[in-house]
């Protein structure tokens, strides 16, 4: 592998354009087919993401729709009209709201508007928002809107507007790869297929694609960037004219107006400038300065664009950089900010900063909630790290050309910039997204089969980066139907409004359009931090314009609630407008037991569920639908179902073996009593704390008697009471639980004195039986009762009435 400064045309070369074409085409056929393989992963992720469901997109599609309709740019703070939708849930501040994306560059956006200048975009496809796509994770969904039949096939107006823009993108990101082609047949002279595995490795990288399949404008600073990079590798290697430096410049400087993510364009273009001012004083100060100036002159045309831009912001919003924090406020006081940080907090943690980065420069898809599983991450990690040790040892290499070496160093500082920067932008928000690095993909693309190409063995060079870029094109065409399809698929609609035998039955409605069927829940127990499934069987009774959302929540046996999920059903993608009469489905949420739970553990576990409208402004106001049992019988606003263990297996079991004063059935011991006093005081309470212990699982609820009784064993006073109130009932222990009980036993104001008895005892409340009582010393007790305490009352109690004298 070399590389060459000269690329002189052969003499007497007089072929016409076609046959240069023809041959070209001969020539290049493998990067023609890359990009003919492109464009077609292109389109299949164009028609397999529904509208939307990339980061922004609405925002991006309704800045390009601002300057079709409008004929003018937008202004940061314009407000959008929201098309109204009919759902009486979705609640937006007078029908607008705010973009985002108002504040970008326009570049992107104006050539958009022209792409779709000829579609009819003047009445706007209803956007409902799914606001619970960032209050729960994935466990509400992955998807950004509701979509409708509107987005089908065929399209029309904003749905046909928007995959226009979608395949526009995919034209840019194939522009990008020319460049990245080009490129590497400068760095890799002489050797086309691994110039062609840099375009392949390019092409196939999965966020690139996905990319080139959505509206956004990091793909036009992704293809700028590469033909940047182009321009100043060429002007490097070739003795090139001021105008390739104009060229490198110009598209610096255009990609700035694509989005600042691509500044970090401008030090390279520096950098090549004084190389090649280097290489122009090795051939005398005259050239020198009459090179310079020239060159100059170039970059000053070539930045025009750019500068008018900056003067229009600091003109019209008094800023250079028009809303964005990080940048504005590093630009105003760039040594407080980066000691500080823009909030006063601290900067981004560098090692989970980069880790972000690395993630998502492979993939983070959907509306930046879906990536590849960890996985592929660690293998992509590995064949990434395998390269950077390639590329490291070239460095090093004392018998490789120095040019080669400084080329391949001068790619990793420029890609560590590109990284800086990004991660400068993304302090006080965010880690900084892969997708920002969209400048230098083909940079890194030329690091990863350089580093591969340099450290395998002889015999294997080509087959293992080709290797590469076949790993990456298989792993590229799984991604719609295995990791993004599913995420976004309607649930299974059943045939049958029959429960199977897994499941609880429930029939009760919400409001007046649905019912819910029954439910099933897949375990019997659950530990702090642990996952529940909760299955709900719904059927559709009538049609809706409302989404409203549902709301599970995971209570303990006092009904304080350890885990929560607000989600729209069918993880978001089947909401209640898209309902029909009669359709019938499971939909599966999970739960998780908080550690808040931890200091009322362990504890009986319920769900409650409920359906409402769900407030964006205002979160915790919203109303409740009613709820209803069979025959319209109201039942409140929400239905708890099921029945589990709540626990927390990290708290120390307690000790088995302790003494205790009486068991029952040989499953539950009794292991102390406290009584609140020595003597019986008519007309006051009795409290009498008792703490059991499992001694096996006992599979019933038992409810616990006390009795005060006298000499003849006529019962006095006393109560029935489930064991813990039902807070924890004893079905639900397991050996070794250490459970405490508190028993109130009102005492009669008037007690006759005499000899009395506390007998308490445990029964099941269905039967009736009493469990049999042991003491501790093995002694089988009458009545299966144990007296807790005798005692002697030898004072009659008088009580008169209060007489309140004037």
């Amino acid at each position: 592998m070399s590389f060459s400064r000269s690329d002189s045309p052969e003499p007497g070369n007089s072929k016409t354009w076609q046959e240069r074409i023809s041959g070209g085409l001969r020539i290049h056929r493998g990067a023609v087919l890359v990009g003919i393989v492109f464009l077609m992963l292109s389109f299949y992720y164009n028609l397999t993401v529904p509208l939307w469901e990339s980061d922004n997109e609405w925002a991006h599609y309704s800045y390009v729709r601002h300057i079709v309709t409008n004929r003018q740019l937008p202004a940061p703070d314009t407000l959008v009209e929201v098309a109204p939708s009919g759902d009486t849930c979705q609640v937006i501040e007078e029908n607008r709201v705010r973009n985002s994306q108002f504040r970008q560059p326009p570049l992107y956006y104006a050539l958009g508007a022209l792409a779709i200048s000829w579609v009819d975009v003047d009445e706007e496809l209803p956007w409902v928002a799914n606001p619970h796509l960032f209050t729960q994770g994935a466990r509400a969904g992955h998807n950004a809107a509701i979509h409708t039949a509107a987005e089908s096939f065929p399209y029309s107006e904003t749905t046909l507007a928007v995959h226009i823009l979608r395949f526009f993108s995919g034209l840019i990101g194939l522009s990008g790869l020319v460049a990245t082609y080009l490129t590497g047949l400068l760095v890799f002279s002489k050797q086309r297929t691994l110039a062609l595995a840099m375009m392949a490795v390019n092409a196939f990288i999965p966020q690139y694609v996905f990319s080139s399949a959505v509206i956004n404008n990091d793909i036009l600073v992704g293809a700028l960037g590469a033909w940047c990079v182009f321009f100043c590798v060429y002007a490097v290697l070739k003795d090139s004219s001021p105008l390739i430096l104009m060229l490198a410049a110009a598209m610096a400087g255009l990609a700035v107006l694509a989005k600042y993510t691509a500044l970090p364009l401008i030090p390279l273009v520096a950098v090549a400038l004084l190389v090649r001012l280097r290489q122009a004083r090795a051939r005398g100060w005259q050239h020198a300065v009459t090179y310079a100036w020239q060159v100059g002159l170039m970059i000053g045309l070539a930045a025009i664009p750019l500068l008018l831009w900056f003067l229009r912001n600091k003109l019209l919003y008094d800023q250079i950089i028009v809303d964005y924090p990080p940048l504005a406020g590093f630009l105003a006081d760039g040594q407080a900010w980066l000691v500080a940080g823009p909030d006063g907090g601290w900067l981004l943690d560098p090692v989970r900063a980069g880790e972000f980065s690395f993630m998502t420069f492979w993939g983070l898809f959907g509306n930046d909630t879906i990536a590849l599983p960890p996985p592929i991450l660690y293998l992509l990690a590995a064949v990434c790290l395998f390269a950077l040790v390639g590329a490291i040892v070239t460095i090093f290499d004392k018998h490789q050309p120095m040019d080669r070496r400084i080329l391949v160093l001068a790619a990793i500082l420029f890609v560590l910039e590109a990284w800086l920067f990004s991660a400068l932008k993304s302090v006080g928000t965010s880690e900084p997204r892969g997708r920002y690095l969209m400048s230098v993909f083909s940079t890194i693309s030329f690091l990863l089969v350089l580093g591969t190409h340099r450290l395998l063995p002889n015999r294997i060079k080509k087959p293992g980066v080709a290797a590469l870029c076949v790993a990456l094109l298989v792993l590229t065409i799984l991604v719609p139907p295995l990791l993004l399809k599913p995420l976004y698929a309607t649930p299974v609609l059943e045939g049958s409004p029959g429960l199977r035998a897994s499941e609880e039955p429930v029939y009760v409605k919400f409001g007046d359009f649905a019912e819910l069927l029954g439910y099933q829940i897949d375990s019997d127990r659950l530990d702090v931090f642990e996952k529940l499934n909760v299955t709900l069987v719904w059927r559709a009774l009538e049609e809706t314009p409302n989404n409203y959302t549902v709301g599970l929540h995971l209570l303990d046996g006092a009904n304080r609630s350890h885990g929560w999920l607000a989600t729209y059903p069918g993880r978001g993608n089947f909401a209640t407008s898209l309902w029909r009469p009669g359709d019938v489905f499971r939909d599966t949420y999970e739960l998780y037991l908080e550690p808040s739970a931890t200091e009322y553990l362990p504890s009986l576990g319920r769900v409650k569920i409920s359906m409402f409208c769900y407030n964006a402004l205002d979160p915790e106001e919203y109303d409740l639908l009613p709820v209803s049992a069979p025959g319209a019988k109201p039942i409140g606003d929400a239905v708890y179902v099921g029945r589990l263990r709540l626990a927390d297996s990290m708290v120390d079991e307690p000790i088995a073996g302790r003494e205790s004063l009486a068991s029952f059935d040989e499953s539950i011991d009794l292991e102390s009593v406290s009584l609140s006093d020595e003597t019986l005081v008519p007309g006051e309470d009795l409290l009498i704390d008792l703490v059991w212990r499992a001694t096996g699982e006992t599979g019933r609820d038992y409810t616990l008697f006390a009795h005060l009784v006298d000499l003849q064993g006529t019962q006095v006073a006393g109560n029935d009471q489930p064991l813990t109130d039902s807070y924890f009932p004893s079905g639900l222990w397991q050996a070794g639980d250490r459970v405490t009980h508190n028993h109130r036993v009102t005492l009669p104001r008037l007690l006759p004195a005499g000899p009395y008895e506390i007998r308490i005892g445990l029964y099941d409340p269905q039967s009736g039986v009493r469990l049999p009582v042991q003491e501790a010393e093995g002694e089988q007790l009458q009545n299966s009762e144990l007296i807790l305490r005798k005692y002697d009352v030898t004072t009659r109690y008088l009580f008169f009435p209060k007489v309140q004298v004037p």
